[in-house]
């Protein structure tokens, strides 16, 4: 049986007007949504948008980026597919677009029970990425709060 949006679209867009004046990540605005693909699988359909540091040697790689989902979702991951990728520049800001789609398993999981683990913890989280200085970054959006996490 088909169902259309299985939990709810929850849009976040974020509009930072500090993020341009320091050399770092960050987040532009992003959405995401809880629904089925066209094979009657679970997904996550997100689009997100990094503001890049003017700083030309932090540009990133983008066959490097990667979705962080929740922990619920971690170990029911199918297939990610990034589905487009696009440098824009406004106003002298450097922004990347990313959009994508994450395939999950929702086997033994009903709507009101994907519902209560999205409100918990909500299942798109950020994106991971290496920039071209080879360092990887994790951005992530949670309780209202840009976290910028720099790996080694």
């Amino acid at each position: 049986m088909k169902k259309g949006l299985l939990v709810f679209l929850l849009p976040f867009f974020i509009f930072l007007s500090a993020c341009t004046q320091n050399q770092s990540y960050d987040i532009n605005g992003f959405s995401y949504g809880l629904g089925e693909n066209e094979n009657a699988e679970s997904n996550i359909s997100f689009e997100i948008e990094i503001i890049i540091p003017n700083d030309n040697s932090k540009n990133i790689d983008t066959s490097s980026i990667k979705p962080i989902v929740s922990s619920w979702l971690e170990d029911k991951v199918k297939d990610v597919n990034i589905k487009d990728v696009n440098d824009n520049v406004y106003e002298d800001e450097n922004i990347l677009k990313i959009k994508g789609e994450v395939t999950f398993d929702n086997k033994g999981l009903s709507y009101e029970e994907l519902e209560e683990l999205n409100e918990k913890e909500q299942a798109f989280l950020g994106v991971s990425f290496i920039n071209e200085d080879e360092e990887k970054y994790d951005i992530t959006f949670l309780n209202n709060k840009v976290s910028v996490e720099e790996l080694k």
